[in-house]
Parts: C-alpha cells; sequence; structure tokens
C-alpha cells in the first residue's frame, strides 16, 4: 500500500487498469493535525479489506471515497 499526496500514483493506476498496489491518497491540507489523522487512520481501518485486495482511498477533509482496483473508464 502506498500513502501519498502525489496524484501521479492514482492516475498510473486509471491509465494501465492496474490492480495494485494500494494508494491511499491524501487531499488534505495538514495531514499530521490531530483530527485530520484520526480521520486517516480511521479511513484506513474501514478499508482494510479492501485495500488488502486492491483499491483507491481518496481521503479529503470533505469526503472519502473508496474505490476497487481495476479503475475502468
Amino acid at each position: 500500500m502506498i500513502l501519498t499526496q502525489d496524484l501521479d500514483f492514482a492516475q498510473l493506476l486509471f491509465a494501465t487498469a492496474g490492480t495494485g498496489p494500494s494508494v491511499v491518497l491524501l487531499r488534505i491540507a495538514d495531514e499530521f493535525d490531530a483530527p485530520a489523522l484520526q480521520r486517516v487512520c480511521h479511513a484506513i481501518h474501514a478499508a482494510t479489506e479492501p485495500l488488502e485486495k486492491g483499491a483507491l482511498l481518496t481521503i479529503s477533509s470533505t469526503r472519502i471515497r473508496l474505490r476497487k482496483l481495476p479503475i475502468l473508464p
């Protein structure tokens, strides 16, 4: 699993219809802020099974989105 703020990983998964590795994409300004850190930990914990199988988890300050891999157009 890759934990990143870099959009390139999500774009590569989409462009290649890749099945892995799982990516957790952080779209949070300050991921070290205590509430933001708690939000990230909770989201990852809740998505453990899909992330083990291959998924893209996007976490922002207002939304959490989980997509199973491969991501098809």
